[in-house]
């Protein structure tokens, strides 16, 4: 699976669990949204579960390991050029 679809399928997910509905139906994925922008349909708290995620899937810490992430497409980039671990 590529970067964008792990995120895409992660986001889709965790939007499901937390209202409860098809969070598919009207999820659009725009890369150029920064990492806090809620509009994607995410808080604080997901996005921390998506940081741990990907920690645990990919062996690497967005915000320790001097990665210069902003938006949702900077993390799409940072995993493209990272081996999925699990």
């Amino acid at each position: 699976m590529d970067a964008e679809n792990y995120l895409k399928d992660m986001i889709v997910a965790i939007r499901r669990r937390v209202v409860e509905s098809d969070a598919e139906a009207d999820f659009e994925f725009d890369r150029s949204l920064a990492l806090g922008d809620e509009s994607i349909g995410l808080d604080s708290m997901d996005l921390a579960e998506v940081v741990a995620r990907i920690q645990k899937d990919y062996g690497i810490t967005l915000f320790e390991d001097g990665y210069d992430v902003r938006t949702w497409g900077d993390v799409i980039d940072v995993l493209a050029g990272q081996k999925h671990t699990s």
